[in-house]
C-alpha cells in the first residue's frame, strides 16, 4: 500500500516510509447456492464476517531515530463469491475454482485520514475430500 493514498500524516521533524505493512486476519460464514449440473456444480454466494486490520509504517525522527506507527482496527466484512466445483470420484472428491470479492474498510486514527479499503478480489484452486 502507498501511503500517500491514504494520507499518512508525519509528525514534526519525522520523515514517513512510503509504504506500509497491513494484515488482516477474520472469522467469516458463507451461504452458496448451488445449481448441480452432473459432475458440474456451478455457484454464487457471499457471507459476512469479523476482521482485525492491523497497520504498520516506519517512520524516522531527524533522519536517523527509528520508530513505528501501528495501529488497529476491527470491523465486519462483506463477502461476494463465485465459482465452480468438479466432483469426481467415489469419494466426492473434488477440484474448483472460486472468485471472492471482500469489502472491508478500516479506520486507522488520526495519522491516517479516513478510511482505508483493505478488502480485495481473491481467486482460489480448491481440492475437496470427502472420507
Amino acid at each position: 500500500m502507498h501511503l500517500h493514498t491514504c494520507g499518512v500524516k508525519p509528525a514534526f521533524l519525522t520523515t514517513t516510509d512510503g509504504r506500509a505493512d497491513i494484515d488482516t486476519y477474520g472469522l467469516a460464514g458463507n451461504v452458496r447456492f448451488i445449481y448441480p449440473l452432473g459432475r458440474f456444480e456451478p455457484y454464487l454466494g457471499g457471507g459476512i464476517g469479523f476482521y482485525r486490520t492491523t497497520l504498520e509504517v516506519q517512520q524516522a525522527f531527524l533522519g536517523f531515530l527509528p520508530s513505528e506507527i501501528r495501529k488497529s482496527d476491527s470491523g465486519v466484512g462483506l463477502q461476494l463469491l463465485a465459482g465452480m466445483e468438479y466432483h469426481f470420484g467415489e469419494k466426492g472428491n473434488s477440484v474448483g475454482l472460486q472468485y471472492r470479492k471482500l469489502k472491508l474498510d478500516a479506520s486507522f486514527g488520526p495519522e491516517v485520514q479516513g478510511k482505508v479499503n483493505v478488502g480485495g478480489d481473491f481467486i482460489f484452486l480448491t481440492f475437496r475430500r470427502s472420507f
